[in-house]
């Protein structure tokens, strides 16, 4: 399982572990010290993930969606944020 991390602008820092076999993620997870509302979204944005192609445009899409279903609140990263993290550490 791969790491990647994100001090975005503001000093929050996003830090996600993923894992892609067959060019799909298969185990996402994202922590840090930013804020999502309500909280068990980051929870299920990780579940969300599994199964989306290891493209960061296509994690972005997936992200933003998810956000945007759940009508989800971040308060400190963004949805791009999100995506770069989970694509880089499934990449390495």
């Amino acid at each position: 399982m791969g790491r990647a991390e994100k001090h975005v602008e503001g000093g929050k820092l996003i830090r996600a572990y993923a894992e892609a076999v067959g060019g799909r993620l298969v185990s996402v997870i994202i922590t840090g010290d930013f804020f999502a509302f309500p909280e068990e979204a980051v929870e299920e944005l990780e579940k969300f993930l599994v199964g989306v192609s290891l493209k960061e445009d296509e994690i972005k899409s997936a992200v933003q969606e998810f956000l945007r279903r759940r009508g989800v609140v971040l308060a400190g990263v963004s949805a791009s944020d999100i995506a770069e993290v989970v694509y880089r550490a499934a990449s390495n």
